[in-house]
């Protein structure tokens, strides 16, 4: 014979919590407590980071400014939450260009940064400061082309857009 138990509470240390009152989970969702005695089930949020740009190798001789070859184009919403610049020696500017997708490359017109990003001392910064940005909100689809602004003494280098999907 197949006996049936339900639950009506989870023993904590403490107390109980009361879970009778939570509707049946769907896949994926997890048990959540609301309250200090009571809880329900939710789908979990998941915050994930990635990372976007380039790197660059003068291959012994001193980078040149102008545009990195090549686009990227970001296939999902985001948030740009930081910006990362790592160089041999030296120092550099970076701007960031973003179009919509469509029919149109990204040019310096639509660069999203008022005066660059900067590595100005040291040989990396990592910088949640977006104070440069004229935004942070990426579209999915959304293309990317990166442009060194200025450029001294730096041989090799790699810049990333820390971007949290939304």
């Amino acid at each position: 014979m197949l006996k049936r138990f339900a639950a009506l509470a989870l023993r904590s240390a403490t107390t109980n919590v009361e879970v009778y009152s939570a509707t049946q989970p769907s896949s994926g969702q997890v048990l959540t407590a609301t309250s200090s005695t009571a809880a329900t089930w939710q789908t979990p949020t998941v915050s994930s980071k990635e990372s976007i740009g380039f790197t660059a190798d003068g291959g012994g001789a001193v980078i040149t400014t102008g545009k990195i070859k090549g686009y990227f184009t970001c296939p999902y919403a985001a948030n740009i939450t930081a910006w990362n610049i790592v160089v041999d020696t030296g120092t550099v500017t970076v701007k960031v260009w973003k179009i919509a997708t469509g029919t149109a490359k990204p040019t310096a017109s639509n660069s999203i940064n008022s005066s660059g990003l900067q590595l100005s001392s040291g040989t990396a910064i990592h910088d949640t400061t977006l104070t440069d940005f004229t935004t942070t909100a990426v579209a999915a689809n959304d293309i990317f082309a990166f442009n060194i602004e200025t450029i001294s003494g730096v041989m090799e280098m790699s810049f990333g857009l820390e971007l949290t999907r939304i």
